[in-house]
């Protein structure tokens, strides 16, 4: 079992450092990044909407088949994992200054009640908006940038 105090060292752990990635504009509301951690290809999407394209919704996963979406991520290197995604979204939000909500999901199974994902995501988007409203919203996570 992972001590929180581990955990919290370990999110901050500068040494930790990203996997290179790539990004794909898919269309004018879609980015898609990929890269890869110990042979496992991964994902990141990105989804514009609202008026302006100020809200996103991301979810990341394992690149298996089209219908993964929701997928066990960790297999021992969820830091690494983590730690690309933070990098990604960081970029995202340097390139996009008028995004106002960030929205995700975060299921280990799709229908397993787990808040040990919710718990882990969380302390790594504190580090990529930390001044930004955490709500929960049934399962959805939406982060609501200050005015």
């Amino acid at each position: 079992m992972i001590k929180i105090g581990k955990l919290l060292a370990e999110i901050g752990d500068a040494s930790i450092k990203p996997s290179p990635y790539t990004k794909n504009q898919i269309n004018s509301d879609k980015l898609v990044y990929n890269f890869n951690v110990q042979g496992q290809e991964y994902r990141v999407t990105i989804n514009e909407f609202g008026d302006n394209g100020e809200d996103i919704m991301f979810d990341f996963n394992k690149v298996e088949s089209p219908e993964d979406t929701y997928l066990d991520t960790n297999l021992g290197h969820q830091y690494r994992i983590l730690s690309t995604v933070v990098a990604i979204m960081k970029e995202y939000i340097k390139e996009h200054p008028d995004t106002k909500e960030l929205t995700y999901i975060p299921v280990k199974t799709q229908g397993e009640d787990d808040s040990r994902r919710e718990k882990l995501y969380k302390a790594y988007i504190q580090k990529i908006v930390p001044n930004w409203k955490y709500t929960k919203n049934h399962e959805f996570i939406i982060l609501t940038k200050p005015n």
